[in-house]
């Protein structure tokens, strides 16, 4: 599995990371972090990409798509993976978050098909099944049974 970010992504982290815990809004909340761990969690997500052989999409890359109905911020995550679906048609596509009114616009998009957008129980869910099915099969590839 190759993890693919964006900048603005990252940006985004930072900020919801070292904002304040308190706020009228949940919008105006974030975890209260120091900015140095708010930037070590950035580094830990970029790193992750680029150990699985994925990359930061750059700003002049990429740009919000689906506005409206989608808000600024989950246009921009939808573009990347619009710009993604677009690159080769195997990739599978996968936008994990717990926004269900994101969820929910998602399934009305054309590329539905080619881009899941679902909450993390159901990504983890699908893959630890894939992951399931791939030990049975090596079993009874070198004749072990289950």
């Amino acid at each position: 599995m190759t993890f693919v970010t964006s900048r603005h992504i990252l940006d985004t982290v930072i900020h919801k990371a070292a904002q304040p815990p308190w706020g009228t809004y949940h919008e105006q909340r974030g975890l209260g972090l120091s900015r140095n761990t708010a930037h070590a969690i950035a580094a830990l997500v970029e790193g992750l990409s680029k150990d699985s052989f994925g990359r930061v999409i750059e700003p002049n890359e990429q740009i919000a798509e689906k506005t409206p109905p989608l808000d600024h911020e989950d246009g921009m995550v939808y573009g990347l993976c619009r710009l993604l679906s677009g690159m080769d048609s195997r990739f599978h596509v996968w936008c994990v978050t717990f926004d269900h009114d994101f969820i929910d616009h998602a399934k009305t998009f054309e590329r539905a098909h080619c881009i899941r957008v679902v909450p993390p129980g159901e990504f983890v869910s699908h893959h630890q099944k894939q992951m399931v099915a791939a030990m049975r099969s090596a079993s009874r590839a070198l004749g072990m049974t289950s």
